[in-house]
């Protein structure tokens, strides 16, 4: 269960009348929101439970082999979804909304006082009145006497277990006791490939260098460079240049605006690190020789790409049109995979999908609502679309028959996969999949047919070759339906 506590800030710049309409303006959406999660959630279990009494049938009766496996992942997606329904969101004091204002510090006090009394609410948050062990106590006041010593921004792991051993604490303790002051915030210490050997013992030095490069005011981080660069005014050109359009920066600018922030290479290093695992920045991979790409990149250089910074369009550039043609050509198919997300779209989430492209796809043009890459020569088309009640995001790509596979394998799967992933993250937003129809899409109709995500997760028929086109029909029409090929549909080889 999550707990929330809604806050209204600026209410300086509202009028009493204006502060008592917005708030109740807020519980009633918050009501509203709640209720159509769970149907949402009860029509998304219902289909698949649907599928599941189907998916029963053929691991009883037809002797195929990915019948079984079907049935345990749709058992485990209604599990799932049951859980989703059972966990929810829970607001704290009624639902109702603290009002405050940072620049009079009104209702900040009061603020402070309801957010104690929660945190020590017994019912609510029964573990927290749980004893702690003198050795983990201790432990947090040696990381922190460490980290003010200490002339970079984090620890090595090893460093760590040395302190830790003086409090007698094993391998088990260590990774229980870093767990905790992790949790609450004392230390950031993130067990992934990455960083499992770093641990930073002060959150807040992290915080201060993480703002000297994910600044929101643009200009400002621009004059920042530029004055600690110390480039001449025509080589910081190219630089600015390249940031306000690609929104890439050279590693070399990077690491002196860094240096005149009193940091050392090492802590550049580590927070280009964090930045990637948090999906705020990336490496642009080196195009090949004689691409778009060699134009604007110095030969050597490592840049670093901010899709945060790209510069906002209306639809799709016209530049993006050119290589990305509203018309599929006519030697070429079109594949791709659509995730359509009820409500608001978690916040950074299509940033960060953006910043973690497989790598070996060479980038083309970005703007704020989409990315297109290059996988050899075929397109990869990565969009985001405004709908009705929510988001799309739709991954696309185009290839000629015999690179059909390639284009699955290389560029589609590995993007649903990461984009799934991101999802998690966000256990409770509301999401589903599907794949539209290729044949719908070269035919260029506004009204698509789609088949159903689980197709990706099945072995490739041999038999039949083609599929009927899902698009549904007038039912007076006698002609026949429309037939494509089954690779456009199904990837070679089942999702895991």
């Amino acid at each position: 269960m999550t707990f929330v506590y809604l806050v209204g800030t600026h209410a300086d710049r509202l009028t009493a009348g204006q502060i008592e309409g917005k708030t109740r303006d807020i519980k009633d959406r918050v009501v509203k929101y709640i209720e159509e999660r769970r149907k949402h959630l009860h029509s998304q279990i219902e289909e698949v439970e649907t599928q599941l009494v189907k998916a029963r049938d053929e691991a009883e009766y037809v002797m195929r082999p990915y019948a079984s496996r079907k049935l345990e992942q749709l058992q485990r997606k209604v599990e799932k979804l049951r859980c989703k329904l059972d966990s929810g969101l829970k607001f704290v004091k009624n639902g109702d909304v603290a009002v405050v204002s940072s620049k009079d510090m009104s209702g900040i006090s009061d603020l402070k006082t309801d957010v104690f009394k929660i945190s020590v609410d017994k019912d609510l948050f029964p573990s927290a009145h749980s004893t702690l062990p003198r050795s983990w106590i201790n432990m947090e006041k040696l990381l922190k006497l460490e980290g003010e010593k200490s002339s970079n921004i984090s620890l090595s792991w090893e460093e760590c277990v040395h302190l830790g051993s003086k409090l007698d604490l094993d391998s088990n303790g260590m990774e229980a006791v870093m767990g905790y002051l992790h949790k609450t915030g004392s230390v950031l210490h993130y067990r992934g490939d990455v960083l499992q050997n770093v641990v930073f013992p002060d959150p807040t030095q992290l915080i201060t260098l993480l703002k000297l490069i994910f600044d929101h005011d643009q200009e400002r981080l621009l004059g920042a460079l530029r004055q600690n660069s110390k480039l001449s005014a025509e080589d910081f050109s190219i630089v600015k240049n390249n940031f306000v359009r690609r929104a890439i920066l050279p590693k070399g600018v990077l690491l002196k605006h860094f240096s005149k922030n009193k940091t050392t290479t090492d802590d550049f290093e580590t927070t280009i690190k964090v930045l990637e695992i948090f999906g705020i920045t990336h490496v642009v991979p080196s195009p090949p020789k004689g691409t778009a790409g060699t134009a604007f990149l110095t030969p050597g250089e490592v840049y670093y790409r901010f899709p945060w910074f790209l510069p906002k369009s209306p639809g799709t550039p016209p530049h993006v049109k050119r290589c990305w043609p509203t018309r599929v050509p006519t030697e070429m198919e079109q594949i791709g995979v659509e995730f359509s997300i009820e409500g608001k779209e978690p916040t950074g989430l299509f940033e960060r999908l953006c910043a973690q492209l497989p790598p070996h796809l060479c980038p083309g043009n970005d703007w704020s609502d989409g990315t297109l890459s290059y996988l050899g020569e075929q397109p990869v088309l990565v969009r985001r679309k405004t709908i009705d009640n929510g988001v799309k995001i739709m991954i696309s790509g185009r290839a000629v028959s015999d690179k059909i596979d390639d284009m699955w394998l290389y560029a589609i799967i590995p993007i649903v996969e990461k984009t799934k992933l991101l999802l998690k993250e966000w256990s409770r937003s509301c999401w589903t999949c599907s794949i539209p129809c290729p044949h719908c899409t070269k035919a260029g109709l506004k009204r698509l047919g789609y088949f159903s995500a689980g197709l990706l997760w099945e072995e490739r028929p041999d038999k039949p070759a083609k599929l009927q086109c899902p698009r549904p029909r007038d039912r007076s029409s006698k002609a026949t339906p429309a037939s494509l090929m089954t690779m456009l549909v199904y990837p070679p080889k089942a999702v895991i």
